[in-house]
């Protein structure tokens, strides 16, 4: 794309000092973040920075072992 830190800042709508905290890998606002990856035109990308969830064979094991059971009330005799 080319941009220059300023250009992209005011695309963006967001300060040149908030850019080049997420540049520096510092902790910005989610919707600034947004509005950044927006303007790059990588919106769509959002999904590969959350990892995928896996459960441990450990984990699963447990989950699958763990049957439920009724509970009955004794009978009585009338």
């Amino acid at each position: 794309m080319g941009l220059q830190q300023k250009e992209l800042a005011e695309k963006s709508c967001v300060s040149l000092s908030t850019l080049i905290k997420m540049e520096q890998g510092k902790s910005v606002s989610f919707l600034l973040f947004i509005s950044v990856l927006r303007t790059l035109q990588l919106l769509e990308n959002l999904e590969f920075l959350v990892p995928e969830e896996t459960v441990s064979p450990i984990r699963m094991k447990k989950f699958q072992s763990k049957k439920v059971q009724r509970i009955r009330k004794p009978k009585t005799n009338i």
